[in-house]
């Protein structure tokens, strides 16, 4: 998931305080979801998901948000990511199915791969809205839609109209991260 992140020196590097808030509040198996892809719509789009749960340690050295990353250094964080992560996987939708679909049925459709190639279901998924030229929330309804567990909403956006608008589509709870410094 695209967790909250630091400030300072340390900015762009994943905590995972909220998902160990969850697991705290109970749930065994938090899910973290985010897609990539998205900037070249020629496709594929992909989403990735990570299992964490509460022995799971903190973020290997040198995890940031991918966008902070050069294509080499997200290369070599793929291992550590892989050895650290209780389970993974990606689901992809093809530049076809986009081109069918539309992009956020295809981002839904990824993201249902996703979860489908998990060796368990998770007790709550971790979905970030921050999702640029698409209505996030049009996402999280399709997917609520689609999944049949609870979505926490991950975003900058602080409004409550954009709150109220979340819960309404489906979201669990919706918690807010700081906004990377510009």
């Amino acid at each position: 998931s695209r967790a909250q992140t630091t400030r300072g020196p340390r900015a762009g590097v994943p905590t995972l305080r909220h998902e160990r808030a969850l697991l705290r509040e109970g749930a065994e198996v938090v899910a973290g979801m985010d897609e990539v892809g998205r900037g070249a719509l020629a496709g594929p789009v992909s989403v990735g998901v990570v299992l964490i749960t509460a022995s799971t340690r903190t973020a290997p050295a040198g995890v940031r948000d991918s966008k902070l990353l050069t294509p080499a250094a997200r290369e070599a964080l793929v291992p550590k990511l892989q050895r650290w992560a209780t389970a993974f996987a990606v689901g992809h939708a093809q530049s076809w199915e986009i081109d069918a679909y539309g992009i956020v049925p295809a981002l839904r459709l990824a993201g249902r791969r996703a979860l489908a190639a998990l060796p368990r279901v998770p007790d709550v998924v971790l979905l970030d809205m921050h999702l640029p030229d698409t209505d996030g929330l049009d996402v999280l309804a399709r997917f609520r839609s689609a999944a049949d567990v609870p979505i926490v909403v991950i975003t900058a956006d602080s409004s409550s109209s954009r709150t109220i608008r979340a819960i309404q589509a489906g979201a669990y709870d919706y918690l807010v991260k700081p906004r990377e410094p510009e």
